[in-house]
């Protein structure tokens, strides 16, 4: 019988209020052949009292403070919990959602009957806090693993997945301690990029809820924030990396616009740091493809340098030409 350890691993950053819910929900679990690794980010509450608790209640969990030499933030959190984990299989866990009881029990299922298989991925439960009303995570498992995530026709966080460690350390899988934004995008692009199309299983049961508060998002969205905009254009442009074909190329041309409008939004806000590493790597990405399209992007950049004011028809005027240069985008040229 196949009876692995999985290591549970949950960074954790302030949560003493709620973090005893998520796990309870590890406790709960059915299969009982776990260890849960709690990764403190510098708490200033009582998760330390909350974990001494937890930790006398039951000798699988641990419970560490990350290291200054991990990055401070989650990714670094997720990183050193990895680095310590004993267990055959991972799975990432946010300290404020929790599992369904049967969750490591019906993903490990899979496992035993495919022994191919490097990743499992499950779907769950959306929850808003503000009314306890629950909904379906959107799922779209029939796509290929890429067109889900490029397209975000399936919602895919870290809770979702389970992996052999062996596969993570093969293949030096690690979360982009840079990031500041969508490090659970990348970490599954990095998997994309590694694993095969039948190294991947899928149960459609909801065994997990994820606690998501639209306002909270939008209101850091509307704000413009550099090391997000930074973020999101190094997930993109890989993306737009791994797009070039003519099986995704409505994803390539997507992820294109988008990244435009990053480098728009950058160069109003001086943000050079963004639009330069922007060019750089569409230079790099476009190859020949780059040269027509950089030449309409010169003259975005140099009206918005002499004449910034938002409402500038003439710097609205070229941003216009460079999109509309995309309907017809050669990327094999």
């Amino acid at each position: 019988m196949y009876l692995p350890l999985v290591s549970i691993i949950i960074p954790t950053y302030n949560r003493a209020s709620i973090l005893g819910k998520t796990l309870n929900s590890v406790l709960a679990q059915t299969y009982i052949y776990w260890e849960c690794i709690v990764v403190d980010d510098g708490s200033e509450d009582n998760t330390d009292q909350l974990m001494k608790h937890y930790c006398k209640l039951d000798d699988r969990f641990t419970y560490v403070h990350r290291p200054d030499s991990y990055q401070s933030g989650g990714n670094g959190a997720r990183n050193y919990g990895l680095d310590i984990a004993k267990g055959n299989l991972i799975n990432w866990f946010d300290s404020d959602d929790w599992m369904h009881p049967d969750k490591l029990q019906a993903q490990l299922q899979l496992f035993s009957e495919n022994q191919t298989l490097q990743v499992c991925i499950c779907s769950g439960k959306k929850m808003n806090p503000l009314d306890q009303s629950e909904e379906p995570l959107r799922q779209n498992f029939e796509a290929d693993l890429f067109t889900q995530v490029a397209e975000n026709s399936s919602e895919i966080i870290t809770n979702a997945f389970i992996l052999k460690k062996d596969f993570v350390h093969q293949h030096n899988l690690r979360f982009d301690e840079q990031l500041h934004r969508g490090q659970e995008t990348d970490f599954l692009l990095q998997i994309i990029k590694v694993v095969e199309a039948n190294e991947i299983g899928y149960t459609e049961r909801q065994l997990f809820s994820y606690v998501f508060t639209e306002d909270s998002k939008s209101k850091k969205d509307e704000q413009y924030n550099s090391q997000f905009k930074w973020s999101r254009a190094t997930i993109y442009l890989d993306m737009l990396s791994m797009s070039k074909t003519t099986q995704y190329q409505d994803i390539f041309k997507t992820r294109l616009k988008r990244i435009l409008r990053i480098y728009f939004s950058a160069l109003q806000h001086n943000d050079r740091h963004t639009s330069v590493f922007i060019i750089k790597r569409l230079e790099h990405i476009l190859g020949k493809s780059f040269h027509s399209l950089y030449k309409q992007l010169r003259w975005v950049a140099a009206v918005n340098r002499f004449a910034p004011l938002p409402t500038n028809k003439l710097r609205v005027h070229f941003q216009e030409k460079a999109m509309k240069m995309l309907e017809n985008f050669d990327f094999n040229s």
